[in-house]
């Protein structure tokens, strides 16, 4: 699976979870549906992509170095 196409989800995730206005609470939440819905390789492709790529919500990047 391409690192787009799961960034494009993850922000996503992280935009359904918006009402959460706690950042921490919300990266929480998003890392947690990963983890629980995701599969491994999924996960893996995600983490390979660097903090710093532009498509990246500020939230996905918290969600990065929680899981």
């Amino acid at each position: 699976m391409k690192a787009e196409y799961l960034i494009k989800m993850a922000n996503q995730i992280a935009l359904n979870l918006a009402y959460e206005q706690d950042h921490d609470r919300r990266a929480d939440k998003v890392a947690g549906h990963i983890k629980k819905f995701w599969e491994p390789r999924m996960i893996e492709v995600l983490l390979a992509v660097d903090p710093a790529h532009p498509e990246l919500s500020p939230c996905v990047v918290i969600v990065l170095s929680r899981l």
